[in-house]
């Protein structure tokens, strides 16, 4: 169960934001280049929250935690992507991906080092 609070914290966040950016858009507070920009950072804001969460409960090293999170993250990803949209890949989602496992590697780090303190 521990393994999965970054995960439920991940989709949980998507979820919301979401729904909030839906609702911005629908009434015509936000346009559309403001709301694409809204819906990549929620799901960096995310993967890395999600991060710090799995990385703090689990005995993974630093990076490790972050690439297995990551992977994990964006096998679900690819999965929804291609049973809803037939997915593709581009150069752009793949500058996508790799800003993700920045920020996953990232928030493990802190998740780590946030652990160590607590532990001390």
């Amino acid at each position: 169960m521990k393994y999965l609070k970054g995960f439920l914290y991940t989709f949980f966040i998507i979820i919301v934001a979401t729904i909030i950016s839906t609702t911005l858009y629908y009434y015509n507070i936000i346009g559309d280049k403001i709301n694409n920009m809204f819906l990549y950072l929620i799901s960096i804001v995310s993967i890395f929250i999600g991060s710090i969460i799995f990385n703090k409960n689990t005995k993974y090293k630093k990076i490790i935690g972050g690439l297995i999170y990551f992977i994990i993250c964006m096998l679900i990803y690819i999965i929804i992507s291609l049973m809803f949209y037939g997915g593709y890949l581009n150069i752009k989602s793949i500058v996508y991906y790799f800003v993700l496992l920045i920020f996953s590697v990232f928030g493990s780090i802190i998740g780590k080092s946030i652990n160590k303190k607590s532990n001390d």
